[in-house]
């Protein structure tokens, strides 16, 4: 029998997941936007800078919304260990094997999305 309490939490779980995600979304389309076309910061040195501090927006936003547990180094391994893997697939894909940018951007982005809250989960550091 499957446990309603435990998929309307996981569903609760999981909206606040997006619901930060997609903020920090927006902040950082606003600030690479502001630092490199304004301020006309390098990409390079902007989207070193942004994904820190995006990664510590995310963390206190998940902080504050009691998704996470005060893990911080495992949060913070997870965030690393998926960056790279970004960086990495679409170097692959794009640079090496010519795969369409849009399309192989979204698919990363979305399945390293669900990887995170998967690691979370893995690691026991979703606040239930």
């Amino acid at each position: 029998m499957i446990n309603k309490n435990l998929i309307k939490r996981e569903i609760i779980n999981f909206t606040k997941y997006f619901g930060i995600g997609l903020a920090v979304l927006g902040i950082n389309a606003f600030l690479s936007w502001l630092l490199i076309d304004v301020f006309h910061i390098i990409a390079l040195i902007s989207s070193a800078f942004l994904a820190i501090s995006i990664a510590l927006i995310k963390y206190f936003g998940y902080r504050k919304v009691k998704l996470i547990k005060n893990k911080f180094k495992i949060f913070l391994i997870i965030s690393i260990t998926s960056l790279l893997l970004y960086i990495g697939l679409s170097s692959l894909f794009i640079d090496l094997m010519k795969f369409n940018t849009i399309l192989t951007v979204t698919v990363l982005t979305a399945v390293l999305f669900l990887a995170r809250y998967l690691a979370f989960h893995a690691t026991e550091i979703i606040d239930n």
